[in-house]
């Protein structure tokens, strides 16, 4: 399949699955360079509603099951994206059950880069123009610090048509795995972006 190389693994001490099985969700995000990061969805929902979103995958590591349930998903990605060669890590599913987690991943992964955030001011603005002249409905999430609670908050704002997310610098990471997978890849579909990088700038800069 262009765009999409798949390459069969019998180990998860293969280099290349760094980013699933040794970098932690700090090392993911690289909090020094952040344009640089990536993060990593779990389950076939959230990874579907994260290509769905236009995200640019880094690569996927699947359960042989996978590869019969997910070639629409794959195809995509390969027309959205054929200027890059994405690899596709693809092993038995006894061995992806030695990964944390399974039970809820289900031997579906994949890696995607961070998308851009826009600055509070910029994002706002965004909302209020799609808005076009009806009010609009803005969360704030300050200071939560459960991943699981952000996650159904996403879930909850989804489903009450909420217009944007923001995010206090305070609050834990809405692209963290268990925050994306409690989501059901909503993070993906409603707007957010955070209140500045440091505690001291919340409420300045989502009030002015």
């Amino acid at each position: 399949m262009p765009g999409v190389e798949i390459a069969h693994i019998d180990s998860l001490d293969d280099p290349r699955l760094e980013a699933y099985t040794k970098l932690t969700e700090r090392q993911l995000r690289s909090v020094l360079e952040p344009e640089k990061g990536i993060f990593i969805a779990e389950s076939g929902k959230v990874i579907e509603r994260a290509v769905e979103a236009g995200l640019v995958s880094v690569s996927f590591l699947l359960g042989e099951r996978w590869l019969d349930q997910l070639p629409p998903l794959l195809e995509k990605v390969a027309t959205d994206f054929p200027e890059i060669d994405i690899p596709v890590f693809v092993g038995e599913m006894a061995l992806l059950e030695q990964l944390t987690g399974f039970s809820v991943t289900r031997g579906a992964l994949a890696a995607f880069h961070r998308p851009p955030l826009a600055d509070a001011g910029a994002f706002l603005e965004g909302l209020v123009e799609r808005a076009s002249g009806r009010p609009i409905r803005a969360c704030v999430l300050e200071g939560i610090v459960d991943h699981s609670n952000v996650g159904a908050i996403f879930r909850s704002a989804a489903a009450l048509n909420v217009d944007g997310i923001l995010v206090s610098p305070t609050c834990v990471d809405p692209l963290y795995r268990r925050s994306a997978r409690v989501s059901m890849g909503t993070v993906f579909q409603v707007p957010w972006t955070r209140i500045g990088t440091e505690a001291r700038t919340w409420p300045r800069d989502g009030l002015e």
